[in-house]
């Protein structure tokens, strides 16, 4: 029960392994309205009381409840105040939760550049199991300018502090390169208002002029003028259950593009906010600073390039065109067609281009469906190796494109679906490996209800029951090799739904 004006205090010694606290205030009175007061206060060396402190007044409904959060410095004091405001009509029940957290991460503020590509923090929880949604949100721009102009001189006899303390101003002018529609965030400040002590200046005016025509655009004090709200950009990651002493690593891959109408320049830099609590309560006073750098910048290709790209294309003859478009014809016939029709479209097609990437994988899926498959096992092999090859799935690893995939350029999309073909491939060959191993576990058999060596009509069949020279033996570190090239292009392998999808389930129960 809380009587009108009274109010309660109390004094917690905050350790080291706690970051923030959610207060919960539920009204318990069936149909009356409360009206409360909430403060914490922690006070720091060298700091005004104003600089951590907060404040709420709130009124509740009648079975309802509310909840705020407070950014907690470790090893400080914390004061907390709470009751009902001296205007309630009487006493009334009402239910206070404190709850302590203590999200923490290696780095309490991080800074990341350009060149970095990806940076990595581990976070540790220290108090209970608690959700995770990292998330990091830039929205700020800062450019760094250097005045190319300064004045320093004399203020008139009014500005005289008694008896002869003459006050003096120094004027800078800077450069500002700004488009329509932007915003700009004035971040001077010469008071210094969360310190104790002076500051070196006693005010601060800035303007700002068209250059050309000397028009009048704004005009400011010491305060911030208007904080960037276009160019924002938000990315969850994901959501994560984290155990206490526990870190867990959080991997932060760079910018792959900057906004068009923001001047990029090195030297420059955006600042932004890294989440890493569940609770969008928790996510207002816990949160931890975020700067990403500019040093160096990724050369783009000039219009011209791309308008000799476009050139070049428009100039390909009706006949070539007309060329591909039959070969396509054929090349997606190979897979439809069964038995030795599909094996003489593939031979006609293969003479002609052997490079064929679309080619092999038509003749690898017309294998696999036939109902003779076991006989063309390493055919299909010997048909992967050679699209693995041609694709150099090392490069198509490592390339850097294949974690851009939220670009939508043309070499984006042309590594995307090398990288898809690569992966239907990879299936092929480990599914081949895999019944190629359990063939040569089985003891051969003899005649009297024996098995005879298969004469297959393709010309890479093979018995897979008996040892023939020149065909390779295969182990279980082969299929560890191609499970191990499926992972780096898979993004959640061990997911069921993307074994479903791989069709790679027997490989799995083989590893």
């Amino acid at each position: 029960m809380y009587k009108p004006g009274d109010i309660w205090r109390q004094f917690i010694d905050i350790p080291q392994n706690v970051n923030s606290m959610v207060v919960r205030v539920k009204n318990c009175e069936p149909m009356d309205q409360i009206q409360c007061i909430l403060q914490a206060l922690q006070v720091r060396p060298l700091n005004s009381i104003w600089s951590h402190k907060m404040d709420k007044s709130f009124s509740l409904r009648a079975q309802t409840e509310t909840k705020y959060a407070f950014e907690l410095k470790t090893s400080r004091t914390l004061e907390v105040c709470f009751g009902q405001k001296s205007l309630s009509s009487g006493d009334k029940r009402i239910q206070l939760y404190i709850t302590f957290h203590g999200l923490q991460p290696s780095l309490n503020s991080l800074t990341m550049f350009s060149s970095e590509m990806v940076a990595r923090i581990d976070i540790q929880c220290n108090i209970d199991v608690e959700d995770i949604r990292p998330a990091i949100s830039v929205n700020r721009f800062v450019q760094l300018l250097m005045p190319i102009e300064h004045k320093v001189r004399p203020l008139d006899s009014r500005d005289v502090i008694p008896p002869a303390q003459q006050l003096y101003e120094i004027m800078l002018t800077y450069n500002l390169k700004m488009t329509k529609g932007q915003d700009v965030y004035i971040c001077t400040r010469s008071f210094l208002c969360d310190l104790t002590y002076g500051p070196k200046y006693t005010s601060l005016l800035w303007l700002i002029f068209n250059t050309s025509t000397k028009q009048y655009i704004g005009a400011g004090v010491d305060w911030p003028f208007k904080a960037i709200t276009d160019n924002s950009a938000r990315r969850l990651y994901y959501k994560q259950p984290l155990r206490p002493d526990t870190p867990m690593p959080i991997f932060i891959r760079g910018m792959v593009s900057y906004p068009p109408d923001i001047p990029i320049s090195n030297g420059a830099y955006f600042t932004g906010r890294m989440d890493l609590a569940d609770d969008s309560t928790r996510r207002v006073a816990e949160y931890f600073d975020f700067t990403y750098i500019i040093d160096s910048q990724s050369k783009l290709k000039s219009e011209c390039n791309v308008t000799k790209v476009d050139e070049n294309e428009s100039k390909i003859s009706q006949e070539n065109q007309f060329n591909t478009a039959v070969s396509d014809l054929k090349i997606s016939w190979v897979s439809k067609l069964k038995g030795k029709a599909s094996e003489d479209l593939f031979n006609e097609l293969r003479e002609t281009d052997k490079t064929n990437v679309k080619l092999l994988l038509a003749r690898i899926q017309a294998l696999d469906s036939d109902s003779q498959r076991s006989q063309h096992l390493s055919r299909q092999i010997c048909l992967a190796n050679d699209v693995l090859d041609l694709c150099q799935i090392n490069h198509l690893i490592t390339s850097e494109v294949i974690l851009k995939k939220e670009e939508s350029n043309d070499e984006n999309k042309q590594a995307l679906k090398e990288s898809s073909t690569v992966l239907e491939v990879l299936v092929k060959k480990g599914i081949a490996i895999c019944d190629l191993i359990d063939a040569q576990n089985k003891p051969p058999v003899t005649s009297g209800g024996d098995i005879s060596l298969p004469s297959g009509n393709d010309t890479g069949a093979v018995d897979t029951t008996t040892t023939v020279e020149g065909v390779p033996q295969f182990t279980r570190s082969d299929v560890n090799d191609v499970y191990k090239d499926i992972c780096k292009l898979v993004a959640d392998p061990y997911d069921p739904k993307a074994f479903k999808s791989l069709e790679w389930t027997h490989a799995e129960i083989l590893i």
